[in-house]
């Protein structure tokens, strides 16, 4: 009975080769489109999860409070891991990581190494990085050693086996022994390090590090004992603090309290900063996204077999007549719609495996690296053609099944009102939710734009910045630098606007005379700073290099720290007391600038003055030009003044961009899966236009011969479908708005949602309605009213 069924499918198949083609390559596209974004909501919820010990891992993270503020570090001390261990009986171990840039030489190779992290011995065996080569017990137990990647291997020492070999880190002068070679490290892990020195090379020579409770400077992590509880553990955090810093903190008016964070929800549920992050925002988006493009091919599949159904009535009638009872037919329905949707299936897991290298890319990570080899993928395939064949094949083997023979077997049948109700109301949700999707993509492209060309309060063109790591012959390249004709400035600075700076605890008097004591980011810079980057000076003055007390008791705060201490008037806080690693006065105020992009809130923040030995960044403005001639000779410059170390720097422009990486990423994939949600809906309109004329055509040859023109039968066949489009755009506007909105409240600065994008969304549903049925309505309008009014 299958046998047959399946080849009476084939057989209507090909009798309607092109009309089932169609329906076909709809289901398949919204098939492999959502196929895509399964992959890519997987791949982002597997971070960390393929460690042994994920369930037993947590991040320990510090919050900070002062009597006015609190901040939410994910750093802790460096002395923290330690005392946690020693002193909690539930810990089985801890590993501090201290991400790091180093300058790395290997022979004639000299790189600045950006994927580099101190690390104690216990990172390779509380997380899963497997070592090729070394002991992970003992690789990183002494000083001096390091352990690689195979990707850092093959970069310093190419085919070498580098077991044993050294390296120098340049700007601390430090040879490093190869103890071990490490599997490059998952892309789903939100520790990412290609170079892992031992934490006993940083920290013998600085023991004091273990004592700076205030220096929030690493990522610590622990792993509890299988009976320990993490609630426990955490509830033992005050009394433990308050022995080791508690009379520190007492005197300075500063609290710090330690919390746990499970390790599987670093990635995208923390608030805090990680080395990766994922936005659990965008998944959750980008998931509903594939619902509705999978929704859409759905209303498409069951849209255009329902339609065509009704051309079948008297196929059914004649087999009811001969017999058949009506479960035989309803099996025969949704054999033949489940066969269409497995066919879908198979062609949806071609395309999908043909895109999935582009895929990959707009997605910035490798989110699979095949489908063959992807069992879960083809499962879920395999059961959204089951589900979605036997829904579109439910209601016209329910309907059709049901009618009587003789009612079948009339000459014409065109189907009941509520068939074509219920096809009006599925082209209405498929186009609400197409049109959810194209306001969306334009409300997210236009704050991209916004954050993208937002003036940030500093000149960021053309500024080229360098990391030259405290080295003291920086002013020997500075002269060098000086000589060469189209760079026009340069500055000193501890950090530059893009990077997080370090937080220092700093004590102001207030609006009311008071001493206040607050954490906030501090910038250590030269003079020529604000000059340099055109900050702009609303009260006071700038830091004078001829006042030598500029550089020892001068202070500029932005204008968020005069709010923050009380002052309603920037020019009220000139003048006012400060100590910060001294005493000093507040010289002026600066206008607030971002330091970290649009998508942060600015923070109060502070700027001091000193020499350039004390910072660790330079800034170069070049002019735009003959910049390749400018950078060779920056590149010889750097190698006649420091001839040993790595030339490493970026623009500045550049790194602002990629603070907005995840966005844009996110952007580009909505923009794809938006066009692709239109174009299944024009394939399942295409179709409806092409069955509606057909139905109508002897309706239309009547209005002709009676005297209708060409523009009077397309106004009434188009109307027909942009009525359903009007209405979708009137549900699809408020529930777009609200959407969106609740998307833009994710940033601290962000743009407004204007009528003009619904306008735009309006007008290009509209457009692409017109668009995809002219063609089948002008050919029905002009079509020679005799060969529609004969007899069939």
């Amino acid at each position: 009975m299958l046998a047959y069924y399946f080849t009476i499918a084939l057989r209507n198949f090909w009798r309607h080769r092109i009309f089932s083609l169609i329906n076909l390559l709809g289901l398949a596209l919204g098939m492999a489109a959502a196929l895509l974004i399964f992959l890519y909501v997987r791949f982002e919820r597997s971070y960390d999860g393929f460690h042994s010990k994920k369930d037993r891992i947590y991040r320990v993270v510090t919050d900070d409070q002062t009597p006015t503020e609190l901040r939410k570090e994910s750093h802790t001390a460096a002395g923290i891991g330690p005392i946690i261990k020693s002193d909690l009986p539930g810990v089985e171990d801890y590993v501090r990581i201290w991400p790091v840039t180093r300058g790395i030489a290997v022979g004639t190779t000299k790189l600045q190494e950006e994927h580099s992290v101190y690390a104690d011995a216990s990172f390779l065996t509380m997380f899963d990085f497997p070592l090729l080569e070394g002991d992970p017990k003992t690789a990183l137990i002494h000083p001096n050693t390091v352990v690689l990647s195979e990707t850092a291997a093959r970069k310093y020492f190419g085919a070498v086996d580098p077991m044993g070999k050294s390296m120098l880190l340049t700007d601390a002068k430090v040879l490093l022994t190869v103890t071990g070679l490490m599997k490059d490290i998952p892309g789903n892990s939100h520790i990412q390090a290609d170079v892992v020195v031992s934490m006993p090379t940083l920290l013998e020579p600085t023991p004091d590090y273990l004592q700076l409770w205030g220096m929030l400077v690493c990522y610590t992590y622990v792993s509890l004992k299988p009976e320990a509880s993490a609630q426990q553990l955490q509830a033992q955090f005050p009394g433990l603090m308050k022995k080791y810093v508690g009379k520190a903190m007492e005197q300075s008016k500063e609290w710090f309290s330690l919390s746990l964070e499970p390790l599987r929800d670093i990635y995208l549920h923390s608030p805090r900063e990680a080395p990766v992050k994922g936005s659990a925002l965008n998944v959750t988006v980008l998931s509903i996204i594939a619902g509705f493009i999978l929704l859409i091919a759905g209303i498409n599949f069951v849209n255009l077999t329902t339609a065509r159904a009704v051309e079948r009535a008297k196929e059914v009638g004649v087999r009811k007549v001969m017999g058949s009872a009506r479960w035989q037919l309803v099996l025969q329905f949704l054999t033949e719609s489940v066969l269409q949707c497995l066919f879908a299936g198979v062609l949806a897991f071609m395309l999908a495996s043909i895109c999935l290298p582009l895929f990959n890319t707009l997605a910035g990570n490798v989110v699979s690296d095949g489908l063959l080899q992807n069992r879960r993928a083809a499962a879920w395939l395999f059961t959204a053609a089951l589900v979605t064949g036997s829904v579109a094949g439910f209601y016209p083997a329910l309907v059709l099944s049901g009618f009587r023979p003789v009612s079948m077997l009339r000459e014409h049948y065109g189907g009941s009102r509520s068939g074509v109700f219920l096809r009006q109301l599925l082209v209405v949700v498929q186009f609400t939710l197409s049109i959810v999707l194209i306001a969306g993509t334009v409300i997210v492209y236009s704050q991209l734009h916004f954050m993208r060309s937002q003036r940030l309060g500093f000149d960021k063109e053309q500024e080229l910045v360098i990391n030259y790591h405290h080295d003291g012959r920086a002013g020997v390249f500075r002269d060098e630098l000086a000589k060469i004709p189209h760079v026009l400035s340069t500055t000193f600075s501890s950090y530059v606007p893009g990077q997080r700076p370090d937080i220092n605890s700093t004590e102001i008097e207030n609006a009311r005379g008071q001493m206040q004591e607050a954490s906030m980011p501090a910038l250590r810079v030269e003079f020529n700073f604000v000059k340099h980057y055109k900050l702009e000076i609303v009260a006071g003055r700038d830091f004078d290099p001829g006042l030598h007390s500029d550089s020892s008791n001068a202070l500029l705060l932005n204008e968020a720290a005069a709010a923050a201490f009380g002052y309603t008037s920037p020019a009220d806080a000139v003048g006012k007391r400060y100590s910060q690693h001294g005493d000093g006065r507040i010289i002026g105020v600066v206008k607030n600038f971002h330091i970290r992009g649009l998508g942060e809130a600015i923070e109060p923040m502070t700027l001091r003055a000193g020499p350039y030995w004390q910072m660790e960044m330079m800034t170069v403005k070049i002019a735009t030009a003959d910049v390749p001639a400018t950078m060779d000779a920056i590149r010889k410059a750097w190698d006649r003044a420091l001839p040993e170390k790595p030339l490493s720097y970026y623009f500045l422009d550049e790194a602002f961009n990629n603070l907005y990486r995840g966005e844009m990423q996110f952007g580009r994939l909505a923009l794809c899966f938006a066009v692709l949600a239109i174009v299944i809906s024009c394939l399942g309109l295409s179709g409806l236009a092409a069955y509606s004329t057909v139905q109508r055509r002897r309706e239309m040859a009547i209005r002709k011969v009676l005297g209708a023109d060409v523009r009077t039968i397309f106004r009434l066949l188009s109307g027909g479908f942009l009525r359903p489009v009007c209405l979708a755009l009137l549900i699809g506007t408020p529930v777009a708005w609200m959407a969106m909105h609740a998307w833009l409240e994710h940033f601290a600065y962000r743009t407004s949602i204007g009528w003009w994008v619904f306008g735009l969304t309006g007008g290009i549903a509209m457009v692409i309605t017109l668009a995809t049925v002219t063609y089948q309505v002008v050919q029905a309008a002009l079509a020679n009213p005799v060969n529609d009014l004969r007899d069939e």
